[in-house]
């Protein structure tokens, strides 16, 4: 997808004036590139990213268009697209992994 023009968040008094902008992802596909990285590497800070994604419910994108670009993510990578049943054999690991490398760092 085309990168897009976002304004940082900067709540202090030496905000510049026209604030200050960035290229970055857009929204849709920094979600789906999660929820694929979540899929293949099963890592606790995926799954971390996809939660606090999915939290964001006024700005989240519809289920099809982010199932869309999930699709073209991991026909690109050449994988299956994750599941919840895909990824339930990695519950147990994942779970360790969260207690070893994030559960000092997040409230419970």
């Amino acid at each position: 997808m085309p990168g897009v023009r976002r304004e940082v968040f900067h709540p202090y008094s030496d905000r510049p004036d026209n604030g200050m902008w960035i290229n970055c992802y857009a929204y849709e596909e920094a979600f789906g590139e999660k929820i694929r990285a979540l899929g293949e590497r099963t890592r606790p800070r995926d799954l971390y990213d996809v939660v606090n994604l999915y939290r964001h419910g006024d700005t989240r994108p519809s289920a099809s268009v982010l199932l869309d670009v999930l699709e073209q993510k991991c026909a690109y990578k050449g994988i299956a697209v994750p599941t919840i049943a895909s990824l339930e054999p990695h519950r147990a690991d994942l779970e360790t992994m969260w207690e070893n490398m994030l559960a000092h760092q997040l409230p419970v």
